[in-house]
């Protein structure tokens, strides 16, 4: 568990991390799996969502004016073709925890707040701003599986949770 903390210094950590739960996932290593489930990594991965690449960064530019700074440079992903690679990887790795703890998932994270807030940044950006490299027929396609996993999980999620923590959904900003 402090490992991870360790990663988001670097996004190509992050992706080194986030490939090793993918790959436990992959090949059915479900204790593994259960291990970052007790180790509370649910919300680090769902954080992650919220990274952007230098890429975004400047498309947003385009759009809002405003210029990148040095520190939000400094934590963007250095190509986009990767961040989406990764963030493919959390999605299905995200789902695998959801399946093996639904009840659980539910509470944790609409009570964390990371399903809301990040998961909204996350769908925002690409409702919002031209997406980087779309003209690359099979960036467009990772984007748009990424973006149909995202909201079929959040959607998911929001059905499966109990009458009261839909309320706390809508309270953070689900609508």
């Amino acid at each position: 568990s402090a490992l991870l903390p360790l990663c988001e210094k670097q996004s190509d950590l992050v992706g080194a991390a986030v490939s090793l739960f993918h790959t436990c996932m992959r090949n059915g290593d479900l204790p593994v799996l259960e291990r970052i489930w007790q180790g509370g990594h649910f919300d680090w991965l769902c954080q992650r969502l919220s990274t952007r690449s230098r890429a975004q960064l400047y498309s947003a530019r385009a759009t809002t004016g405003e210029e990148p700074t040095t520190a939000m440079l400094a934590k963007a992903w250095e190509k986009h073709t990767d961040l989406i690679a990764a963030q493919a990887m959390m999605l299905r790795v995200l789902w695998q925890l959801y399946k093996m703890n639904p009840t659980e998932t539910g509470m944790r994270a609409v009570n964390g707040g990371c399903l809301v807030k990040v998961w909204g940044e996350y769908f925002t950006y690409y409702m919002h701003y031209p997406w980087p490299l779309r003209e690359n027929r099979e960036v467009e396609e990772s984007t748009t599986c990424c973006l149909i996993l995202a909201m079929q999980l959040f959607a998911r999620l929001a059905r499966d949770v109990n009458a009261e923590l839909q309320q706390k959904m809508i309270k953070q900003g689900a609508m």
